[in-house]
C-alpha cells in the first residue's frame, strides 16, 4: 500500500502495529525502541525506522522475498568495496500469524530520496563513483539473472512478448513503437514497465517511467 493506493493485486497491508508485534515475538531486545513508518513511494517493501540506526523491512508481496534473500547474502560482501554505505541485515525474521513473509531488520542510512530531477554535480560525481566501483568488482561468482533481480541481465528477446503487451497498455502515449540499440532498449523496457504498471497506483514511479521514455525518445 503506497499513499493509500494498492500497487499490486496480491500485496498485503502493513502498519506499525504489525511491525511492533513481529519485533516483540521474534526480536524482543529491539521491541521497545521507537518505531515509525517511513513515508516513501515504495513498490515491494514497507519500511519502519527502528530506533536511531535500524529499520524494519516488511515485504508486501511474495516477489519481494527472493531479492531480500540475495541482498542478505551479497550486500555484506559488496559493502567493503563501495564508496557509499549500503543497508546491511541485522536480523532476518520469519512469517508470524497472519503476516506470510520473511522480513528483516536492516541498518538505517540517514538521508532523503533524491528529487525526480537532480541538477547537482556533486551528486552526479558520487553516483558515478559508486557505479564505477560496483562495475569494477568481479561478478563471476555472483548469482546469475533470475527472479531475485527480476531477470535483469537476460537477453532482450526474453522481454519481447511482454514489452509488446505493455505497448498496448500505453496505446494513449504517442511515439513509443521503435527499435533501439541495446542500452536504449533496456532503458525503454524499464520506463514502459514502470509507467504501464504503476499508473494510478504509484504516481512517483509512473512519472519516473514516463521521464525515461521521454529521454529515450528525445535521444533518437
Amino acid at each position: 500500500m503506497t499513499n493509500g493506493k494498492q500497487v499490486h493485486a496480491e500485496e498485503v497491508k502493513t502498519d506499525a502495529a504489525l511491525a511492533r508485534r513481529l519485533l516483540v515475538a521474534q526480536f524482543p531486545r529491539w521491541a521497545a525502541l521507537p518505531l515509525a513508518r517511513v513515508q516513501a513511494d515504495s513498490t515491494d517493501n514497507d519500511m519502519y525506522r527502528l530506533g536511531a540506526d535500524m529499520a524494519v523491512r516488511l515485504p508486501r508481496r511474495a516477489g519481494a522475498v527472493t531479492p531480500m534473500d540475495k541482498e542478505h547474502e551479497w550486500l555484506p560482501r559488496l559493502a567493503p568495496h563501495l564508496p557509499l554505505p549500503v543497508p546491511l541485515a541485522r536480523a532476518k525474521g520469519a512469517p508470524e500469524g497472519d503476516y506470510p513473509y520473511p522480513w528483516s531488520v536492516v541498518t538505517w542510512i540517514e538521508g532523503t530520496p533524491p528529487p525526480p530531477q537532480v541538477d547537482d554535480r556533486a551528486f552526479a560525481r558520487d553516483l558515478a563513483a559508486f557505479v564505477t566501483a560496483l562495475h569494477a568488482l568481479d561478478a563471476s561468482t555472483g548469482p546469475a539473472p533470475g527472479a531475485h533481480n527480476f531477470w535483469r541481465g537476460m537477453p532482450l528477446a526474453r522481454f519481447d512478448a511482454t514489452l509488446r503487451q505493455r505497448f498496448d497498455w500505453l496505446s494513449d502515449v504517442a511515439d513509443i513503437d521503435a527499435t533501439w540499440a541495446r542500452g536504449r532498449a533496456w532503458a525503454l523496457i524499464e520506463g514502459v514497465f514502470a509507467l504501464s504498471y504503476y499508473r494510478g497506483k504509484n504516481e512517483a514511479i509512473a512519472e519516473a517511467g514516463r521521464r525515461v521514455i521521454d529521454v529515450v525518445l528525445a535521444d533518437r
